[in-house]
């Protein structure tokens, strides 16, 4: 069973046109020199300067690898190989600054190649140029591969898996293996590749024709076991440490509830009011939440499955029209639109510091026009195409069952690319072989394109999240964060003004909070800062949302004013916030309020009310609501004792004889 297995009278697919050796060459370097371009350009910016979110993560994790601690103490929550290939990065280039960048260049140039072998194989090498050029030149990747995080390598793993699939009607048992191992390494960076896997294998044992059952049960299982061969020590750690089968990670259950849950009107990234989302706390986050609502500990499998269980039970209750479909609509929506979802990074920010993307017209919304006809084309002979459909239907229709994001959509772009080189085979056998009907068809249906791919978004509910404005609200806060992280100040404050120049920005919470930060241990107006933090804060808890570095900044205020109590308070708000664990706040806050420390009390208390209110499970016990209102009264602030009273009767509570005399 070794080399090439080629059975008699089997149909093989037309040899592909070699085409001018220099082609894939020229790919490379284009891409690469775009990359590289993108990457000069962003040097000194705040976030490759001074990394936040999951960049930040995954830099800390490589260090740790680099330092000898090679497995992680828990299983595995994020997709566990990115964190290796950085580390690895960062040896390879000596730990410089932008060593990993231009490694990204590397990689993300090389996409474009495997997207040229792929065009080639299937309509020649002029149709595959096609494809390599754009994707070489796509800005949406180009963007991408500027920051320290997977899509790089995702679609590095994805593009080759393609590129080395056997053809129809044959099997060479190296393209196999190397195929099915490739979209291992692509499911150790992007955990629904791993709903490809089976599929992929089933294609690889059926198009072979012409061999017995028992051979194609062999191709099936020698796919699957390429595949399973570099997730296999991820999945021994995880068992080892947990004694549960994971896979790859225990994230499953929680993004499938990020992207259905009673929250989550977009379709787009939804973060829950419970979970931090950040790196170092969203798995613990995600199992506190998970173990008060169910009343039990939870293994980290068994959290997974709680949430993806609470997800369902949602939908069960919510089927057809009354909320999943739409929701489904609007995912559909914005996977085919030229809007690129935010996830912790915005397209934006690469455009205001990087003319590379700034002036490229490489967007989903122009190579969509012809992309998406040319996709379409795969079906009108579907066994010559079954790889390209089947593997993107499949890829696509996973993206429906979690949030939406430019990153989770790259991937899919990849397939919209290869359509362009499928049109522009199309077009060209149509005016060769003088088809004016095909052309028309082609033109029509790339009007009909262009109208999907950039109409105004039509099924997202006003207050959307996925919009062009509100990813430029993310981009100021990040790099204003990311300045006042590093003690800049005057940097921050310039992100910020400028951003508040527009309206809309200007009346945010989010970013007057930050500009107050600013204000204040910039020592540059601190009369106004304390009046963007009160106002900001005020808004935020108003709206139900926890604000810990509001609060914070609240207490370095008022112990600055000597108001000791105040500024007790608002720190305890922060402590609640960041609490490891929000199941015991009650007992502190009584603790607190035995030792005579009312402010650090009401504080905590406070915070656990509005936690209570700003998600959809069952109250916390009815004392503290009684406790705090009983604060509020001895404070002589009838009005909000009166508000956490009518919270409590909102919650099912009943309020004491003796409290309901107080109000009176």
């Amino acid at each position: 069973m070794g080399g090439r297995l080629e059975p008699m009278g089997s149909p093989q697919a037309p040899k592909a046109e070699c085409g001018p050796r220099w082609i894939p060459w020229a790919i490379f370097a284009m891409g690469f020199v775009l990359r590289a371009g993108h990457v000069w350009a962003l040097r000194d910016t705040a976030l490759v300067r001074f990394p936040t979110i999951d960049p930040a993560a995954y830099l800390a994790r490589a260090q740790e690898i680099l330092g000898g601690q090679l497995l992680p103490r828990d299983v595995f929550f994020q997709d566990p190989l990115y964190p290796y290939l950085l580390a690895l990065a960062q040896l390879v280039t000596g730990g410089a600054k932008l060593g990993p960048y231009f490694v990204h260049a590397l990689v993300g140039a090389w996409v474009g190649v495997a997207a040229y072998v792929i065009g080639r194989r299937y309509w020649g090498w002029r149709a595959g140029a096609v494809a390599g050029a754009i994707a070489a030149g796509y800005a949406p990747f180009l963007y991408l591969d500027g920051l320290l995080e997977k899509s790089a390598f995702t679609l590095a793993a994805f593009s080759s898996a393609l590129a080395c699939f056997p053809a129809p009607g044959a099997v060479s048992w190296r393209r196999l293996l190397a195929s099915g191992f490739l979209i291992g390494v692509g499911a150790l960076l992007r955990g629904n590749f791993l709903l490809l896997a089976p599929v992929l294998a089933g294609l690889a044992a059926t198009q072979a024709h012409g061999i017995r059952l028992l051979h194609r049960a062999g191709i099936f299982i020698a796919f699957g076991a390429a595949a399973f061969a570099p997730i296999a020590p991820f999945t021994f750690h995880n068992y080892r440490v947990s004694g549960e089968l994971i896979l790859t990670t225990a994230q499953a259950g929680t993004a499938f509830y990020l992207g259905n849950n009673p929250q989550n009107t977009s379709g787009g990234i939804h973060h829950v009011p419970f979970n931090r989302q950040v790196p170092e706390h969203e798995a613990d986050d995600w199992k506190r939440e998970a173990e008060r609502r169910s009343g039990r500990p939870l293994s980290r499998r068994e959290v997974s499955q709680f949430w993806g269980s609470a997800a369902w039970e949602h939908i069960g209750r919510n089927p057809g029209l009354g909320w999943w479909l739409p929701l489904l609509a609007r995912k559909a929506e914005l996977v085919l639109h030229t809007t690129e979802v935010p996830d912790n990074a915005t397209i934006y920010y690469a455009e205001k510091h990087s003319a590379v993307v700034r002036w490229n017209p490489l967007r989903f919304g122009v190579v969509a026009a012809l992309g998406l006809v040319g996709a379409a084309s795969w079906l009108l002979r579907p066994r010559r195409h079954a790889l390209l459909w089947i593997a993107f239907g499949v890829y696509g229709t996973s993206m429906l069952l979690f949030p939406v994001s430019d990153r989770f959509r790259a991937p899919l772009a990849l397939g919209v690319i290869l359509g362009c080189g499928a049109a522009v085979d199309l077009l060209w056998r149509a005016l060769r072989e003088r088809r004016m009907t095909r052309m028309v068809l082609v033109i029509l249906g790339s009007g009909a394109a262009t109208w999907i791919a950039n109409h105004s978004l039509l099924l997202q509910p006003q207050d959307t999240n996925v919009t062009a404005r509100n990813a430029q609200l993310k981009t100021a806060h990040d790099e204003a964060t990311a300045w006042l992280n590093a003690k800049e100040f005057e940097k921050a404050e310039a992100v910020l003004r400028e951003a508040m120049a527009d309206e809309w920005l200007s009346k945010k919470a989010r970013l007057n909070l930050d500009l107050a930060t600013a204000l204040w241990f910039g020592n540059r107006d601190r009369a106004e800062a304390k009046r963007l933090a009160t106002r900001s804060v005020k808004a935020f808890v108003d709206s139900g949302e926890s604000v810990p570095d509001g609060y914070r900044l609240c207490g370095e205020i008022f112990e600055s004013e000597g108001a000791a109590e105040q500024a007790h308070y608002w720190r305890a708000r922060a402590e609640a916030v960041d609490s490891p664990s929000w199941l015991d706040l009650q007992q502190r806050a009584e603790a607190a309020a035995a030792a005579g420390d009312m402010p650090r009390s009401s504080g905590l208390l406070d915070e656990l009310v509005l936690m209570d209110r700003s998600r959809p499970v069952g109250p916390v016990p009815q004392q503290a609501y009684e406790m705090l209102a009983r604060q509020q009264l001895e404070r002589g602030d009838r009005r909000r004792a009166s508000e956490t009273v009518a919270l409590l009767r909102s919650r099912g509570g009943t309020v004491p004889s003796d409290l309901e005399a107080l109000l009176r």
